[in-house]
């Protein structure tokens, strides 16, 4: 197992009754922007064991940030979502929004959020206005596989194309959907079973992002040690127009316990990676490039 300090780490706290937890960063204008999304309880490394921070049901609430000089976290506005909750889309609001962008427009896929623990999750895709941090034309997607439960699905559009979008829905087996998106309508296109075998049974992360000719992202596994569990995470990297596949070696961000990523974004030769601690605590990581060869990722 692998552990890999970072260049940086920067704590996201806005300072609000509930916890900050999975960050969905990207960059906007020359400022790095993001969604931080917060809950009204603290969790502990035990399979759905928590507690409240106020009230007795569970509650997701999201903000839209920039990282001001220094790092700070200014709040530029809460991601309303009333609406949704009273259409009964979202009774407990949205989770883990991961922020991508489509012909040129920017969108947030995640899912809509039925508490802890969560036996129904269904995935969504939004339009999102990046002055604002406004949602709109939420649409819904039905699970392909008929699952009452469906998350961290990840998002990428091929480099070259700044139409074709995709996102990984499964990674045992791997499988890929098209995304037919547009300004009134949005389903799941052409479905591909990828021919590789991941050396462990993975589930989603982050978004993914242009890299190296093919497209790289975050994704993790949970194992369970005498009723404590531990989040490990390696990157992934699709080439070939989607025929080749590679993974890295496995790490934790900063110790062995519950992390969750949910953004991934190059920048100046840097690797910016959002993700969570415990549903507790929000950071952003910057790594140099060269944790992808150190983790045995050479490409």
């Amino acid at each position: 197992m692998i552990s890999r300090r970072a260049l940086s780490s920067t704590r996201v706290d806005l300072h609000l009754p509930y916890n900050c937890c999975n960050p969905s960063f990207f960059p906007y204008r020359g400022e790095m922007r993001g969604i931080v999304r917060t809950v009204n309880y603290e969790k502990e490394n035990r399979a759905n064991h928590f507690r409240f921070l106020s009230g007795n049901r569970w509650d997701s609430v999201n903000y839209y940030v920039k990282l001001a000089p220094g790092n700070d976290a200014v709040v530029i506005n809460r991601i309303e979502d009333a609406e949704f909750r009273k259409e009964g889309l979202s009774e407990y609001g949205l989770e883990d929004l991961r922020v991508f962008t489509h012909g040129q427009k920017h969108f947030v896929i995640g899912s809509l959020a039925s508490g802890i623990p969560s036996s129904t999750s269904t995935i969504f895709i939004a339009g999102f206005d990046p002055e604002t941090g406004r949602l709109s034309g939420l649409t819904p997607i039905p699970s392909p596989a008929g699952k009452p439960r469906e998350k961290n699905w990840m998002p990428f559009v091929w480099p070259g194309s700044a139409d074709d979008l995709h996102v990984v829905y499964g990674l045992s087996p791997l499988t890929v959907f098209r995304v037919n998106l547009d300004e009134r309508s949005c389903s799941l296109g052409e479905k591909r079973i990828l021919d590789a075998t991941l050396p462990y049974d993975y589930s989603g992360g982050t978004n993914m992002v242009p890299y190296k000719e093919g497209v790289l992202g975050l994704i993790h596994r949970r194992t369970v040690i005498g009723g404590v569990s531990y989040y490990k995470h390696a990157f992934l990297h699709l080439g070939n127009d989607l025929r080749t596949c590679r993974v890295s070696g496995e790490f934790f961000f900063r110790s062995r316990g519950i992390e969750f990523a949910v953004s991934l974004l190059i920048r100046e030769g840097k690797l910016h990676i959002g993700y969570g601690e415990l549903d507790r605590v929000a950071r952003l990581d910057c790594y140099e490039e060269d944790l992808l060869p150190r983790l045995g990722l050479r490409l």
